[in-house]
């Protein structure tokens, strides 16, 4: 009898924690996927429809932060897929393509807090009135640190490669296009409690895109294009509840572009022009069972004055299951 009295005593004091840990594996996945659909509601028209797929090789607890934050402040190494398509609408003066896209990458984290990853990507237009596709690959690597548990610092480097040949009896066309973008990445979520916060990311980026097409037969020219496209985009979340976001972008654009043709048609001209736009957002998670979520999310985008870029709506809503 003493030793069942005992053994109840030590369960009975036992058992919180191990409903804790019980609540804590419940609350806990390694497996997440999404199937998403975002449409804008502005004149030319653009949708997309994306499923992707993540795996995370250790558990991501999802009672310590917002939803949506859950695989940030994981800080697990990890690997995923992704298929989007997006058709774009001219509603004005008729007509539309779209453009398939495929992409699978990996982050490994090491025990320093240091973290490696990898990613590919195919992307595939279909324009319906265009002669030819200009489908590209691009291949990208980051590294970076986790400064602490809720914030990291990183840097990119990605490169993308177009080309394309076109024969026909009184025509033919070569183009080759090269795209190299490198910058870096600042995020921090500062908790105001377990639940809520300010999800800050700050982003500086260059693009250069190189551009050569050589036609002969009716028309015997070769254009050349050098552009240089540098990037801050600056994004702030505050997460009211772990469900419920409001928040604000900017970004910032400065381009120099030169633009070459020689043979039968010769010009030559150089651009330089910086612009900034801003948009504002919300976004509600809506956890319907243990495995399965709902997400919305609105961002009204005001486009720039100087160049006329008109405002744009975007509203998206997407299934989540977690296991």
């Amino acid at each position: 009898m003493k030793k069942s009295s005992l053994s109840i005593a030590i369960l009975l004091t036992l058992s919180p924690y191990i409903k804790a840990e019980e609540q804590q594996i419940l609350n806990s996945f390694q497996h997440e996927a999404n199937l998403t659909y975002v449409t804008d509601t502005g004149d030319d028209g653009t949708s997309l429809w994306q499923l992707d797929y993540r795996y995370y090789f250790d558990k991501v607890d999802s009672e310590q932060s917002p939803y949506a934050l859950n695989t940030f402040m994981a800080q697990s190494s990890n690997m995923g897929a992704q298929y989007s398509l997006m058709n774009t609408e001219y509603r004005g003066i008729g007509g539309d393509f779209d453009t398939d896209s495929y992409s699978i990458d990996g982050t490994y984290v090491f025990d320093s807090n240091w973290f490696l990853g990898l990613a590919y990507q195919h992307v595939s237009p279909e324009q319906q009135s265009a002669t030819y596709d200009q489908d590209s690959d691009t291949y990208t690597i980051n590294a970076g640190y986790y400064i602490n548990n809720s914030a990291s610092l990183s840097a990119f480097y990605s490169n993308s490669e177009q080309s394309e040949e076109i024969d026909r009896e009184f025509y033919q066309l070569s183009m080759e296009q090269s795209v190299d973008s490198y910058g870096v990445e600042y995020r921090h979520f500062f908790a105001l409690n377990t639940l809520s916060g300010i999800d800050l990311s700050a982003r500086l980026s260059q693009e250069k895109l190189d551009y050569i097409s050589i036609s002969s037969g009716v028309s015997n020219t070769t254009n050349l294009s050098n552009n240089t496209v540098n990037t801050a985009v600056i994004n702030l979340d505050w997460y009211i509840n772990r469900s419920w976001s409001i928040g604000a972008n900017y970004q910032w654009l400065d381009i120099d572009a030169e633009y070459i043709a020689t043979g039968d048609l010769e010009w030559h001209t150089k651009m330089s022009h910086s612009d900034s736009f801003y948009g504002l957002k919300t976004a509600y998670w809506w956890q319907i069972s243990q495995h399965f979520s709902a997400n919305f999310n609105a961002v009204k985008l005001f486009g720039s004055d100087e160049d006329n870029t008109p405002d744009g709506f975007l509203i998206g809503a997407s299934i989540n299951g977690r296991f």
